[in-house]
């Protein structure tokens, strides 16, 4: 499973950003992507029960924010239904956030 590879390739550190580093090929994203809501659905918190793919599709979206615009827009365009939690679907795929729209959601 490409997800385990993930896990096992840096065991310290969480394999969605392990995957966003390794990964470029559409179907290896896509295979990821599916193995991760799989595994949150099995091994999610009881927080999150119903919402386990949601959250994964979040997640990858929220750690996609800390990439290159490349990498990310990369990610985005195979995963259509992956977005950033807080800035959106429009994020990393041609909306710019600017300074005053990030602070505003810093802020709550």
């Amino acid at each position: 499973m490409l997800f385990e590879k993930m896990k096992e390739k840096d065991s310290a550190r969480n394999p969605v950003f392990t995957a966003i580093d390794t990964l470029t090929d559409t179907d290896d994203i896509r295979k990821f992507a599916q193995e991760y809501e799989d595994w949150m659905v099995e091994h999610g918190e009881a927080s999150i029960k119903g919402r386990e793919r949601e959250v994964a599709r979040s997640n990858i979206g929220y750690i996609l924010g800390y990439y290159s615009d490349g990498t990310a827009a990369l990610w985005y365009k195979i995963l259509p239904e992956v977005s950033h939690p807080i800035f959106g679907s429009g994020f990393g795929r041609g909306k710019v956030v600017t300074l005053e729209e990030a602070l505003e959601a810093a802020a709550g």
